[in-house]
């Protein structure tokens, strides 16, 4: 008898054991749960950046090896559908944006911050870095010649 109770209170044991782990694997699963969808969600946003990234360093670098600044190529692709050189489109023409701001690059980088009339859209995504860099670019690029 004093046997068979012991592998009673054994098999007791055992099963009060394997419940506890059961529950605690349960519970720890559901804490994490909302984690793990965060991380999954961090996860993907730093595989995108981090080949933006790559992405970015090529190009930059084919960019360099062709001989197109940074000023050029933002330039080309924010500016260029408003600002010819030589002939206005929608905006004055680059030359004439040269002239009234020869040698101010700064005075270019506040307009695009906050234009006045005639209205463009401002350009706050813009980093001061790369407004400076397309202010140089239109200073070079409109001075007068062909």
């Amino acid at each position: 008898m004093f046997h068979l109770d012991f592998l009673n209170n054994r098999m007791l044991i055992a099963v009060i054991a394997l419940c506890m782990a059961l529950g605690r694997h349960m519970y720890r699963y559901a804490a994490l749960n909302e984690h793990r969808s965060d991380m999954a969600v961090a996860t993907r946003q730093w595989t995108r950046d981090s080949q933006q990234a790559a992405y970015d360093l090529a190009m930059g670098r084919a960019r360099a090896a062709a001989g197109i600044s940074e000023g050029q190529h933002a330039f080309e692709n924010t500016c260029a559908a408003c600002h010819d050189r030589n002939r206005q489109l929608v905006g004055p023409p680059v030359t004439e944006i040269a002239r009234i701001y020869a040698g101010n690059t700064t005075g270019i980088v506040t307009w695009a911050r906050a234009p006045g009339l005639p209205q463009m859209p401002a350009f706050p995504s813009i980093p001061d870095e790369t407004l400076h860099a397309i202010a140089d670019y239109m200073l070079e690029f409109g001075k007068e010649g062909p």
